[in-house]
């Protein structure tokens, strides 16, 4: 966690007071799909939903449907919700039935392949037909890995609409990996094609899970 206004907190977990607003790129390097971004932003909702012991998450369509679409990449400083929406935006957003707002920001993404290779020894009984060990046969197998990586860095911020201050912050960065391997015994096989990255939601997926662990809640003291 990387800040929080205190006198906020209790707020915050009453029904039906937070709505998920949007995923916004912090520059146009980051920018994230329109269906990945849903995918994110559905996840994220049903994670808060479970989180909030169904107390009522709004959805980012709703908001949507009321203010428009978010920014797709930010503009100026995360610490107003005018990074992620328009001024006529602005002013639509503050007459929004929620109270506070959470907001995604994707500030890195890399994607990446490489090669590995590794053996692993292995050694198997002989035995005669009456089933008595007569040898022993050793091999080594050769394994050629193709890997595709995707990492993603993210600040989870959340405002109060009324004034559009940000309130509570929270970032998380993870990894995840796709291989494709090829094995023989007879020396490292050529690299199999790479496979595909994985997806920036399944990725993003493991962020929101520890980001909605730190979310604030009323009993708790800060």
């Amino acid at each position: 966690m990387e800040y929080i206004d205190t006198q906020v907190a209790p707020a915050i977990a009453n029904p039906g007071t937070v709505v998920v607003a949007g995923l916004v790129a912090g520059d146009s390097n980051c920018a994230i799909s329109q269906i990945e971004r849903g995918n994110i932003l559905h996840r994220l909702e049903k994670k808060l939903a479970q989180k909030r012991r169904q107390k009522d998450i709004v959805g980012h369509l709703a908001f949507e449907g009321f203010v428009g679409r978010t920014r797709s990449v930010g503009s100026g400083s995360t610490g107003s919700l005018s990074y992620a929406l328009t001024p006529s935006q602005m002013a639509k957003a503050k007459k929004f039935k929620a109270q506070f707002a959470l907001v995604v920001v994707v500030n890195e993404v890399n994607i990446w392949c490489d090669v590995g290779e590794s053996c692993s020894h292995h050694e198997e009984p002989i035995y005669d037909k009456k089933g008595n060990e007569v040898g022993c046969r050793h091999w080594t197998e050769y394994t050629t890995t193709s890997r595709a990586h995707r990492s993603m860095n993210a600040n989870y911020l959340l405002y109060d609409l009324s004034t559009g201050k940000k309130v509570w912050a929270c970032s998380s960065k993870h990894c995840e990996t796709n291989s494709r391997s090829a094995c023989s015994e007879f020396g490292y096989p050529p690299p199999p094609p790479h496979p595909a990255p994985p997806s920036a939601a399944d990725v993003m997926d493991n962020m929101s899970n520890s980001v909605v662990r730190k979310f604030p809640r009323a009993n708790a003291k800060y």
